[in-house]
């Protein structure tokens, strides 16, 4: 939600001395303990795969310029300081918005912003005990896995009908560039400062200032944000997404992702288990919420591109319904959400579709 909660090699490294400390899939990777939770061979090979990927698209790459003219319109609306988009838990009375709601009149509008035409995906572990303790069902695993498969995937078709002033979302291969740790010591509940600061420092690591970047933070277990732990506005959330200026013309976008079976065993109910059972779905919601956030961060990057009169997003329209597994364009399987289709709900009066 726009905080909008729902609820290598040596071409790799060379840029710069800071990229040294990158750890990349394929470079350092999970342990062999988390490749063993996601499939052992299968997910050796997938991960091989993604070293190639990687090796053929480095982090530093070409900035792009920000569409300055919709940015300067953005702040002076000044709606994103306020309220990010956020996955909300699933509770109908958190609010008055079409969330969850497949046959809502409400079709998402343009309201002149960018989406994100090719985005480049960055997963940014903070917390120096990722590898060590902090992370006890793998979700390190798993969260390299799904957003591996992510581009090109049939799940990510359905928000090619979705344009802008500034180009249309093409659904490529390799939006995933790969993972780096952040060892800075991590609050036990960081601000949106802290957010924002994770962020500047992964893109000062990694070079990239395109608005389709997405650095998606990723928080260890017992470490819950201010704005999901209901501190800023007493709603909590189990994700939530916004964007950074990195300098004064240039910003990116990023997604804060607690930690799922964390924040459910806390009686949240972010999706543990929604899907595949209490026991093979321990992870499912880190996936429904990484899917939720990332659709979202692709349609209303800058939080003002798409969503309904009520301010839902695509995939807030659709929040908590029809639950089940996609196999991704990896050929691996993840618990996710459909996302908003106003095509669908013209045609067919449903507007939650998942797209082949």
């Amino acid at each position: 939600m726009k905080r909008k909660m729902f609820t290598g090699g040596a071409g790799l490294v060379a840029a710069s001395a800071a990229a040294a400390a990158l750890m990349l899939v394929g470079s350092e990777g999970p342990t062999s303990a988390q490749k063993a939770h996601d499939g052992s061979a299968a997910t050796a090979a997938l991960q091989r795969a993604a070293r190639a990927a990687l090796q053929a698209h480095p982090f530093r790459i070409r900035s792009e310029q920000a569409p300055a003219g919709r940015i300067r319109t953005r702040l002076h609306l000044g709606r994103q300081a306020a309220d990010p988009k956020v996955a909300r838990v699933p509770d109908p009375g958190v609010d008055n918005e079409e969330n969850s709601n497949p046959t809502s009149s409400k079709q998402l509008t343009y309201h002149t912003g960018a989406v994100q035409t090719a985005p480049h995906i960055y997963l940014v572990f903070w917390g120096a005990n990722w590898f060590s303790g902090g992370d006890p069902y793998h979700a390190a695993s798993r969260l390299i896995n799904f957003y591996s498969g992510v581009g090109g995937s049939g799940w990510a078709n359905v928000l090619k009908q979705y344009g802008s002033n500034y180009g249309s979302f093409t659904n490529p291969y390799g939006q995933y560039r790969g993972y780096l740790q952040d060892t800075t010591p991590i609050p036990v509940h960081p601000s949106q400062t802290d957010m924002v600061n994770a962020v500047l420092r992964a893109e000062s690591r990694i070079g990239d200032t395109s608005y389709n970047a997405q650095y998606v933070i990723a928080m260890p277990w017992g470490v819950v944000d201010q704005f999901s732990d209901g501190a800023v506005n007493g709603k909590k959330a189990c994700g939530w997404h916004r964007y950074t200026y990195v300098n004064s013309s240039q910003w990116v976008t990023y997604t804060t992702l607690p930690y799922t079976p964390y924040l459910d065993s806390l009686g949240y109910g972010c999706g543990t288990g929604w899907v595949n059972g209490s026991s093979a779905g321990i992870l499912d919601g880190e996936t429904i919420n990484a899917a939720h956030e990332y659709a979202e961060t692709v349609n209303d990057p800058s939080l003002y591109a798409w969503f309904d009169s009520d301010g839902s997003e695509n995939a807030d329209k659709c929040s908590w319904k029809n639950l089940t597994n996609r196999t991704l364009s990896n050929g691996m399987s993840f618990a996710v959400q459909p996302t908003w289709s106003n095509i669908w709900r013209t045609q067919y009066g449903y507007g939650c579709y998942y797209s082949n």
